[in-house]
């Protein structure tokens, strides 16, 4: 029983949070920044062969250089960065010792999505197809690192259920 009060961290929005939030939100995009070659390197060596898929042996309509902003993934930064907010100094051994499956999860999910919505985007012609793959890669994106942030922190619900 004792563990199992271990595995609820409590999430306070608070002024603190907020402030924590908009800190690991710049750290994030920053080293995002940093690493975003080598993850477009992965990513495209994952969308090459689904792309195949559809184009066969011809070269997909613009598979060309990526330029690195593309590669600070908005999702991960976002959900990276909730995460880094939500913990405290002592909640952060807990926090991996019982919720790091979910977080791994979290995190293959994600890069799973921003797989399939760049290859929507790369296979997807015409008018609705554009605007369906910007909602895909801008505001669903952020919706699922929110998604994924709540499930992983169940102690947010009592603000949702205390607001009605």
């Amino acid at each position: 029983m004792d563990s199992e009060k271990n595995k609820t961290i409590n999430v306070v929005l608070n002024p603190s949070f907020f402030i924590k939030f908009c800190i690991s939100l710049l750290i994030f995009i920053a080293i995002f920044y940093m690493i975003a070659p080598f993850y477009i390197s992965f990513k495209v060596s994952i969308i090459k062969p689904i792309l195949g898929l559809f184009y066969g042996a011809k070269t997909a309509p613009y598979l060309r250089s990526i330029p690195a902003y593309r590669g600070i993934s908005l999702s991960l930064v976002c959900f990276f960065s909730l995460i880094a907010s939500s913990l405290q100094i002592k909640t952060i051994q807990p926090f991996f010792r019982f919720k790091w499956k979910w977080l791994l999860g979290s995190i293959l999910l994600i890069v799973l999505y921003e797989i399939v919505a760049i290859v929507i985007e790369i296979v997807s012609t015409g008018f609705i197809g554009y605007y369906i793959t910007a909602v895909l890669l801008s505001v669903t994106s952020v919706v699922l690192a929110l998604l994924l942030w709540f499930l992983l922190f169940p102690s947010l619900k009592k603000y949702f259920l205390d607001a009605e």
